[in-house]
C-alpha cells in the first residue's frame, strides 16, 4: 500500500491492507473493511463535545469529515528490543474543529466563512447550535 499512503500533500492513509490484517491473525473476507482501521484510531464524541463543536445534526455513518486537531502526548512507551520492539504513543485531543469539504477547498473568501465548522460556528465563538 505504499503508493496509497499519501492522500493530498499532508495526510497519510491509516488503513491496513488485507495482508496486514491476516498477518495480525484477524479473519479477513472479500470486501470486509470492518477491521481496516485499528480500533485505537477511533474517536468518540459525546453530547458535551458535540455541543462545543456546534453540532446540532449528527452526520450519517460512512460520511467523511475534515478535522483540525491538536493533541497532547500523555504517554510514550517501548516494549521489547530490536526488531521485536513495540512502540506506543497515547494522545489526548485538546483542541478540535470539524470542517466541511467546501471550507477546505476554498482558497478565497472572508475569514468568517472560512472559520465556520461543518455544523455552524461553535457556541463559545458566538454561534449557536441549530
Amino acid at each position: 500500500m505504499p503508493e496509497e499512503q499519501k492522500e493530498g500533500a499532508d495526510l497519510t492513509h491509516m488503513g491496513r491492507t488485507a495482508e496486514e490484517r491476516k498477518g495480525a491473525g484477524e479473519p479477513v473476507s472479500d470486501g470486509d473493511t470492518s477491521t481496516q482501521y485499528h480500533y485505537g484510531l477511533r474517536c468518540n464524541l459525546g453530547n458535551e463535545e458535540l455541543k462545543k463543536l456546534g453540532v446540532a445534526e449528527l452526520p450519517s455513518p460512512g460520511e467523511e469529515l475534515e478535522a483540525e486537531v491538536r493533541f497532547k502526548v500523555m504517554g510514550a512507551r517501548t516494549e521489547g528490543e530490536g526488531t521485536e520492539a513495540r512502540h506506543n504513543v497515547e494522545l489526548q485531543i485538546t483542541h478540535m474543529n470539524i470542517m466541511s469539504g467546501e471550507e477546505e477547498e476554498s482558497e478565497e473568501g472572508d475569514a468568517e466563512e472560512k472559520g465556520k465548522t461543518l455544523f455552524g460556528k461553535p457556541a463559545e465563538e458566538g454561534g449557536e447550535a441549530q
